[in-house]
């Protein structure tokens, strides 16, 4: 997906984050409709608006 950014670009833990560059609802919406159709819900937590770069990841 070229639109899409992975944070530490090479993961080296279980733990890494997705940049989408969308807006709140245009994901909430994506990510609802995904879980609907099936049944597997990816996203649960609250989409943080903040891009790469912006401040050091946690």
């Amino acid at each position: 997906m070229p639109w899409a950014r992975v944070r530490p670009e090479v993961p080296h833990t279980h733990e890494f984050q997705v940049w989408l560059p969308y807006d709140e609802d245009a994901l909430s919406g994506a990510a609802l409709a995904q879980a609907e159709e099936t049944g597997v819900l990816l996203f649960a937590g609250p989409w943080d608006p903040v891009g790469p770069g912006s401040r050091p990841p946690t």
